[in-house]
């Protein structure tokens, strides 16, 4: 009890006494020692430097210091029957076999392998576990009945502890462990010390007690785990690689069940820590302070199956829960599926648990980066975990990883500058096979928009540079807001409309597919709007006009804006149908408009088209307007004219007001400006325009016709086709041919007094099959030229045609000296006469009338003389009261007749007198010869006041009056040397229709006027 005994002198009989005959082993050492430190507790044999030796004497173990406690009983008999037994300092190794089996034993002096003998069958001999089976009272292992039969406790001090495990491919070494196991009251109980490795100073130190109840066929392991401290003593533990932990304050419970040969058959394990720290490098750099850890699992040999039933561990506030159901086979894998939860976490508690491993991964910036604020809750992420084994290294792998959350008060930046989601609130789920975050919006805002129903999809996150996303949301709100937030970049709806001064009220659903990458085009956007708009102010939608009131069906897709519905353009009601492109290229064209509105001045104005020289007041149009990229424009236009007034004032032509009309035509515009009309169609009572052309060109910011051509036109009786050309000057040039012109119009020389000519010079060329001239009279085959100055003046006129059986020759233009004179040949004077209203009672006679200028070169007032020969005056009311007032009954019977009276020759000279409101036509000397009458006269007719004033000398039976008058000296004294002896003086006075007549009777007897009428002077 003082001091050990030394037993140097029984060595041999220990030696002897410890020979176990059933199994050949026996034991050596070099130094035997007896103490007994407690006499409540057995004798203890120490030994120093022995060996173990197998039936064969070869050395199984050698251990450098042991200790036997000795059974009272059996010591008394003689024998050494141990009932403890110590091994101090020894080398262990534990093994975890693939099959998840475990093996235990006594290494080499190396302490790096298992150095124990092998039987005839190649199994290994596990010394070990046979001695901790005779502890767990197996009555039928090798040595049940041997001298270590009455074995109750063993126990370990200061061993080294190789861990070998063959499933997770992973070895360490544990520098001391001190161990003991003793078999009380049918139960084995365990207690010990396990220093873990350490880089520098001491070891944190793992201490441990256990009970273990035992059975006839198997043992039902119950073990308290308690106070696993760890103190902070080592900063991290290097070769421990799946999980390092630090300052755990841990208590455990572990319920287990294991068969008679020591293997584990089945677990459950509960473990709780206060607060700890995790050293893991894939989640951190820095150990990672948690609190509130706990972990319930069951452990099932029979089918490997691990059962993580609950996992939970509170990180920076976040409390995380988990569960697992894993599979491990007999090749080391490790498979099945896991799930997370989290409750409730703030989106600013993400980056500080982001694992460092996925630091640089996409997801990060989806995940962390471009959601921002909010709450998230019911978070969850699951998945299938996979260990696999390999040398060197095990791979650890988690598939078909989902993961979902819901959020609220969320912002969603998934690509500036495109306006972001705020205040969300919805849920989202995570696939990693698909690389896909789908999130759905119960409710956010894009700007001051309120969002619902709404969508994101986020595909390929996870490779950098190859996400796309698609976002679908309801939008409700101010339009302006729409139109800012599809025209800014990405989406780059860019149209004419002045987005900043939009007004109204928008419900949209918008869906855009965008790359995820940096610096996206225009092009790569796919846009697709489609809703509402009310009471809706649109400027600028098209020519600078505004779009206003609605509702109007709103749409962007393939690429392209449209807007329809019926508003107002501008002041008028419209039907709208707009269509713009976003990016024209390859596009057939960039923007389109189909309306049907009332085309007032004001409108068409603004469209460039001024058609104020043939249309007054408004039209009711339907439009299609069409811009081209690159500046050009064209307009097809379907025109109901009833409402408007059309006129064409050459023509005197006139459609008044809600007269049915129409027309169409094609409107061609270069940058705004008009350049051709094409195939302008119309129709009107008495009026049928078949295709033409009309030309344009721009003169400062004015638009003014260039020319044009009218393929055929019917204007009342005219039937022709017209080309003209208007020159910069301003000159006209016009061309009409065709079987039939109505040329009374252009004769009216009647004006509005003091009103300027206000049409443009023209030059013009006439060819007509017939050409009226008057009611019920026409020229053939008319031919004329004229030239018109910018007063109104003409410079030259020319004609020809055929009037009743002769030709016309008419010419008004410069003769060699510069001077224009006026010449008119007709080979039927009564044809010309009544074909151009001038007089109708004249029939046959040749016509030739000359004038020219009174005051020189550019005066077109005329002097001349008008001759005509030859002809009969039939029907003339004026010529009838005048031979009425002279009782001349037969001249009157002739003049009604069908003979008329025959004159040879009629002369005149004229003053032709210009006035804007109307000529004045002045006769001198005038005077006519023939068989039955004579007529002298002079006087006015005035074309402005249609009136008449002339006088003038009468000489009825003038054949008669000229034979007297030639009998010499008889005609002298009856005549009294005038050569006429019976005539009259007569006046007309008065409307040029119906003027007043009267004669007076006392100048019957008038001598000498005989020789006037018979053209004695020239």
């Amino acid at each position: 009890m003082s001091a050990p005994l030394d037993m140097e002198f029984a060595r041999p009989y220990i030696q002897e006494a410890l020979r176990d005959e059933q199994s050949g082993m026996y034991v050596s050492m070099d130094n035997i020692v007896l103490f007994w430190p407690d006499l409540r507790e057995p004798l203890l044999l120490g030994l120093k430097g022995a060996s173990v030796y197998g039936p064969e004497g070869r050395v199984v173990a050698s251990i450098g210091e042991a200790a036997l406690g000795l059974n009272k009983a059996h010591l008394l008999m003689g024998q050494i029957r141990p009932e403890g037994l110590v091994l101090k300092r020894p080398s262990l190794s534990l093994i975890r076999n693939a099959d998840n089996s475990f093996d235990i034993g006594v290494a080499d002096t190396k302490i790096y392998g298992p150095a124990q003998p092998k039987e005839e069958d190649g199994a290994q001999v596990d010394y070990i576990e046979q001695i901790l089976g005779v502890l767990a009272g197996d009555q039928n292992g090798p040595v049940a009945d041997s001298l270590l039969s009455e074995l109750r406790s063993f126990e370990i001090e200061e061993a080294s502890l190789l861990v070998d495990d063959r499933v997770l491919a992973l070895s360490w070494v544990l520098p001391r462990a001190d161990i003991v196991i003793e078999r009380v009251e049918g139960a084995l109980r365990s207690k010990g010390i396990v220093d873990l490795p350490a880089e520098a100073g001491a070891a944190p130190r793992l201490k441990f007690t256990a009970e273990l109840g035992l059975a006839s066929e198997a043992v039902d392991l119950d073990a308290i785990l308690e106070n696993f401290d760890l103190s902070l003593l080592g900063q991290k533990i290097p070769e421990l690689e799946i999980l390092k932990m630090q300052d755990v304050p841990l208590n455990a419970q572990f319920k287990a069940r294991i068969d008679k040969g020591m293997k584990l058959q089945r677990a459950d394990l509960t473990v709780l820590s206060e607060a700890g720290a995790l050293n893991i490098a894939e989640l951190s750099a820095q150990p990672v302070v948690y609190k509130d850890l706990g972990v319930l699992a069951h452990y099932t040999a029979q089918n490997g199956q691990v059962d993580l039933k609950k996992v939970q561990v509170t990180i920076s506030g976040v409390k995380l829960e988990g569960n697992a159901d894993l599979t491990l086979s007999e090749a080391g894998t490790v498979n099945g599926p896991v799930r997370l939860e989290i409750e409730r976490l703030a989106q600013s508690a993400i980056a500080p648990l982001w694992p460092v491993a996925l630091a640089e991964d996409n997801s990060k910036e989806w995940i962390v980066d471009k959601l921002g604020a909010g709450i998230f809750s019911n978070i969850y992420a699951q998945g299938d975990l996979e260990v696999l084994p390999g040398e060197g290294r095990t791979s650890v792998d988690l598939k078909k990883l989902v993961a979902g959350f819901e959020f609220e008060g969320m912002s969603i930046d998934y690509r500036a500058p495109l306006k972001p989601v705020t205040n969300a609130k919805g849920r989202a789920r995570f696939d990693l096979d698909s690389e896909t975050i789908r999130i759905d919006i119960e409710s956010a805002r894009v700007m001051d928009l309120a969002v619902s129903e709404a969508d994101v999809e986020l595909v390929n996150i996870i490779e950098a540079g190859k996400g796309q996303a698609d976002i679908n949301l309801k939008l409700q709100g101010p339009a302006k807001s729409v139109f800012t937030y599809i025209r800014d970049e990405p989406i780059g709806v860019n149209s004419e409309i002045d987005v900043a001064n939009v007004r109204g009220q928008a419900d949209m659903r918008v869906n855009i597919s965008l790359p995820t990458k940096k610096d996206i085009k225009i092009a790569d956007v796919d846009v697709n709007v489609r809703g509402t708009l009310s009471n809706a102010f649109l400027p600028n939608v098209v020519r600078g006009l505004p779009l206003s009131e609605g509702p109007f069906d709103v749409s962007v897709k393939n690429n392209a804006l449209r807007v329809r519905g019926k508003g107002r353009l501008g002041d008028q009601p419209i039907t709208l149908d707009y269509h713009e492109y976003l990016s024209a290229a390859g596009k057939p064209y960039a923007m389109q408009v189909k309306a049907a509105v009332m085309a007032t001045p004001e409108l068409r104005d603004q469209f460039g088209m001024d058609l104020s020289s043939f249309l007054e007041g408004s039209a009711s149009v339907d439009v299609t307007y069409t811009e081209y990229a690159g500046g050009g424009a064209e307009a097809l236009v379907a025109a109901d004219l009833t409402p408007a007034r059309v006129f064409v004032d050459p023509f005197d032509y006139e459609k008044k007001p809600q007269v049915k009309g129409s027309a169409t035509l094609k409107a061609v515009l270069k940058n705004g400006d008009l350049k051709e009309i094409l195939d302008l169609k119309g129709s009107a009572p008495a009026l049928k325009l078949e295709s033409s052309h009309l030309r344009f060109r721009q003169k400062g910011e004015e638009t003014e016709l260039a020319g044009g051509k009218v393929s055929r036109f019917t204007l009342n009786e005219t039937v022709a086709q017209l080309e003209f050309e208007v020159e910069p000057s301003g000159k006209t040039k016009i061309v009409l041919d065709g079987p039939f012109l109505d040329a009374r119009p252009f004769m009216d020389d009647e004006k509005e007094e003091g009103k300027p000519y206000e049409a443009p010079p023209m030059l013009i060329s006439v060819a007509a099959d017939r050409m009226r001239t008057a009611d019920e009279e026409t020229v053939q085959y008319a031919k004329l030229y004229i030239d018109i100055d910018e007063q109104g003046t003409i410079n030259q006129m020319e004609m020809d045609g055929i009037a009743g059986g002769g030709d016309i020759y008419l010419r008004y233009k410069p003769d060699g000296s510069g001077k224009r004179v006026f010449r008119l040949e007709a080979d039927d004077a009564g044809a010309i006469l009544k074909a151009f209203d001038l007089y109708k009672g004249v029939r046959g006679g040749k016509l030739v009338i000359y004038g020219e200028p009174i005051r020189g070169v550019f005066d077109r007032n005329l002097i001349g003389v008008a001759e005509m020969s030859d002809f009969k005056v039939i029907d003339a009311p004026a010529l009838a009261q005048l031979l009425g007032a002279m009782s001349l009954p037969g001249l009157m019977a002739s003049l009604n007749g069908q003979e008329g009276l025959s004159f040879t020759k009629m002369e005149a000279n004229f003053d032709w007198r210009y006035r804007p409101n109307g000529s004045l036509l002045v006769f001198k000397d005038g005077r006519t010869s023939g068989n039955s009458l004579g007529l002298t006269f002079d006087g006015t007719f005035d074309n402005a006041a249609h009136t008449m004033d002339v006088t003038g000398t009468i000489i009825p039976l003038s054949g008669i009056n000229k034979v007297i008058g030639d009998i010499p000296l008889v005609g002298d004294i009856l005549t009294g040397g005038t050569g006429a002896l019976i005539a009259a003086t007569y006046t007309m006075k008065g409307s040029s229709e119906d003027p007043k007549v009267s004669v007076n009777p006392l100048s019957v007897l008038t001598p000498g006027i005989l020789r006037r009428v018979l053209f004695e002077q020239k």
